[in-house]
């Protein structure tokens, strides 16, 4: 979708846009944009309620999101190089499988990956809440989790860690284990 398009559509739902250092900003209220199946690259979601693009299946190269509510993904399968993520509430990425290398989380709260099988070098987790993988098997090495709260998954011998902390911490043999990749 170009941003003329995604403008139109933003107009005629009565949602509020703005442009900031060049790049594309929704912002206002509750923002529920369903029936969209796709987005404008380098878009920014600065909305102060929930944000939901349920049909959408991608996520554009250079999006941004910092919203004040619950951000509902459910149907996103791909994330495009350089998206981030900077809000309040939890995210709902139920169908998302691969992060790519350079995906950013800085969120305030949890992060739901029900789908996820393969997390790439290079991702970074500094959220304040809880992340949670559902499927996930295998944590390369390269992976940060800097987490103010719990990382679960289903299917490792130990249902919560605190990430990869650095120093001394009463986790480091399970650091160590994801360094060298023994989750295979």
């Amino acid at each position: 979708m170009t941003r003329e398009e995604f403008i139109k559509v933003l107009d005629k739902n009565g949602y509020t846009h703005d442009i900031e250092f060049g790049k594309f900003v929704v912002n206002g209220g509750e923002i529920f944009l369903d029936d969209i199946i796709s987005l404008p690259p380098e878009i920014s979601f600065k909305n102060r309620g929930s944000l939901s693009l349920n049909k959408l299946e991608t996520l554009p190269m250079g999006a941004m999101f910092e919203n004040w509510g619950d951000i509902f993904l459910e149907s996103v399968k791909k994330i495009e190089s350089d998206v981030q993520f900077y809000n309040t509430k939890t995210i709902y990425l139920d169908s998302l499988e691969t992060l790519p290398s350079d995906t950013v989380f800085f969120n305030m709260g949890s992060v739901r990956f029900d789908s996820v099988t393969n997390i790439s070098p290079g991702n970074i987790f500094k959220n304040s809440g809880r992340l949670v993988f559902s499927e996930l098997r295998r944590i390369p090495s390269g992976v940060e989790f800097n987490n103010g709260s719990n990382v679960s998954t289903y299917y490792f011998d130990t249902e919560y860690w605190e990430g990869n902390i650095k120093g001394i911490d009463s986790k480091r043999l399970l650091n160590l284990m994801i360094k060298k990749e023994l989750f295979i």
